[in-house]
């Protein structure tokens, strides 16, 4: 008896799983109509692929429970032991368009699969809450990794949608700490705060492979740091908001500045290197006073 109960279980897993990958069509006596699922987009169909069963949380000694109410609006089929969900089945909450699929701990969901429809989680809860595993929302952004309090909280975890990818800290499901962020226009390595590149980090321009590097705040640099155009033209110094402001060296069409700049603009006396000659020059905004260039060797 309990080989065949085995074997319905088997049965019903492999029918529900086709339904959810395939699409397939069904008798409608077959499944109840309580737990027939909600339309669900073909990115998340194909996520259901690789879903991990667990061997050791299957409850041997448990009895295959066809179909029973375990709350409001809340119906399981699955093993059940000492009188609660234990082991491996599904539960749907018609109120809040929740299906569960996978395993069960005294009455407790622990591993599997949580769709909604906004949403699939797959890998470890506790308490209803996102453990470890894979959020994927409708939208197709994806997070992967540890979660806290339903929030992706981890050192190295992922995020994946359409327009952009990211590999690094998370706190509260935002880019925070170290990381590796990439879009269709930039590649950044670095420091983050709350989602803002903020510190130490090094930002490349996909299109023109321009690169800086250097400290950042709020995306820009800000601080000490390194503006490369090409090897002909680039400033080392320091920024303010993006653009050069404080003492730096400015290579650009093979004249090399030293001196202060205010806003991305020379200003005061500078050393310019030109030649193999150098000049003591004196620029106001970024103009040079020509009647003030010195010769100085």
């Amino acid at each position: 008896m309990e080989k065949r109960i085995f074997q319905l279980e088997q049965c019903i897993h492999q029918l529900q799983l086709k339904m959810l990958i395939e699409k397939i069509e069904y008798p409608f006596d077959i499944i109840p109509e309580h737990l027939r699922l909600m339309e669900i987009p073909s990115f998340i169909r194909a996520k259901l692929k690789a879903i991990q069963f667990n061997p050791t949380l299957e409850k041997n000694e448990a009895k295959f429970q066809e179909v029973k109410y375990v709350g409001l609006n809340r119906m399981y089929q699955g093993q059940w032991y000492n009188n609660k969900q234990n082991g491996r089945g599904q539960e749907y909450n018609d109120r809040e368009k929740k299906f569960f699929y996978g395993y069960w701990k005294d009455g407790i969901f622990v591993q599997g699969l949580i769709i909604t429809e906004n949403y699939l989680f797959e890998g470890e809860t506790q308490d209803d809450k996102f453990q470890n595993g894979v959020l994927v929302f409708s939208d197709q952004r994806i997070f992967s990794g540890k979660f806290i309090q339903g929030e992706l909280n981890d050192e190295k975890g992922e995020y994946l949608s359409n327009t952009e990818k990211y590999f690094g800290g998370f706190r509260n499901s935002r880019k925070h700490g170290i990381g590796i962020y990439e879009n269709k226009k930039i590649k950044y390595e670095g420091n983050f705060v709350e989602d803002i590149i903020c510190g130490q980090g090094s930002l490349m321009e996909k299109e023109n492979r321009q690169i800086q590097e250097g400290q950042f705040k709020d995306g820009l640099l800000d601080g000490k740091g390194v503006y490369i155009r090409s090897l002909e033209d680039y400033y080392v110094g320091y920024f303010k908001q993006g653009k050069e402001h404080g003492q730096g060296t400015l290579k650009k069409e093979g004249v090399i500045y030293q001196g202060n700049f205010i806003q991305g603009k020379l200003d005061g006396w500078v050393q310019m290197t030109q030649d193999r000659k150098i000049y003591k020059c004196f620029f106001q905004q970024g103009i040079e006073d020509q009647n003030k260039r010195i010769l100085i060797k």
